[in-house]
């Protein structure tokens, strides 16, 4: 059995969802306030999975990462291009600046 629990943040509203497992806890996708919300469920994540990693999904990885000790799982290495922070200040003239974080384990399909 599982529970599946989810937390909307950051600007584009991006979904993250927790995964109850009797193995653990699994953390998919860290959008911005992520950290905060897992600090208020009082919970300790065993793992944090991207299911990419364009700036809405890992803005807050490095930060969960540093707080829960967890490696990270994705389909690449950390990549400036993969975030999609330079297209984002382009486009709305704003910055965006996703922490740099390392992936543990590099998916496969």
């Amino acid at each position: 059995m599982f529970t599946l629990d989810c937390f909307t943040g950051g600007i584009a509203q991006t979904n993250g969802w927790l995964l109850s497992l009797k193995e653990g806890l699994i953390l998919v996708d860290a959008p911005e306030g992520a950290a905060d919300w897992l600090k208020e469920q009082g919970v300790t994540i065993d793992a944090l999975v991207l299911t990419h990693q364009h700036f809405d999904h890992c803005l807050d990885a490095a930060r969960i990462v540093e707080e829960h000790h967890c490696p990270v799982l994705a389909w690449s290495a950390f990549s400036r291009n993969l975030t999609l922070e330079r297209l984002f200040g382009a486009v709305t003239g704003t910055q965006c600046h996703v922490p740099e974080f390392e992936v543990s384990q590099i998916l496969e399909a």
